[in-house]
């Protein structure tokens, strides 16, 4: 999927600079059906700090819930819309990169509180979320294979 067009970097041994958004494939569509299995053990224990920082004093149980309420939540509204998740280029395959909306009543077209990479499973019979990040660190992800820039434009402030 490397590209005969070469991008200009700094440095000579970045292989992205052979990478041309138009040349990767990735799945058109959103996967419609289920939800997509989560990684709990790792969200909640990996990367609690993460989590807590956002979500200070909540029990797991309760973070299960409204994390599990602001996935379907986004999973609607992209069926709805299909404007929702976004397709990106992270850890060597393309996900779809869900903007979730924890503390928010329903989902909006402001910053997400977390972004879920959703990618298929290794038997690929089911969509996954490994992880939850936060806005800022999917970004460049969905930038490198997004179609439309205004889509992710929230998940950056300005003073990064």
């Amino acid at each position: 999927f490397f590209s005969s067009r070469r991008r200009h970097t700094r440095c000579s041994r970045d292989w992205s600079s052979d990478v041309c958004s138009s040349d990767l494939t990735y799945p058109r569509d959103y996967p419609a059906t289920g939800m997509p299995f989560l990684n709990w053990q790792h969200i909640l224990e990996s990367r609690r700090d993460r989590i807590r920082a956002r979500l200070p004093g909540l029990p797991d149980r309760a973070l299960r819930w409204l994390i599990t309420g602001a996935i379907a939540d986004a999973h609607k509204a992209h069926q709805a819309t299909g404007r929702r998740a976004v397709p990106a280029w992270r850890d060597g395959a393309v996900e779809w990169m869900l903007p979730l909306h924890v503390t928010a009543e329903r989902p909006t077209d402001e910053a997400p509180d977390f972004v879920a990479p959703v990618r298929v499973s290794d038997d690929g019979l089911a969509h996954v979320i490994p992880t939850l990040l936060e806005p800022w660190m999917a970004y460049p992800h969905a930038r490198a294979v997004a179609p439309d820039d205004a889509m992710i434009r929230t998940w950056i402030s300005p003073t990064a």
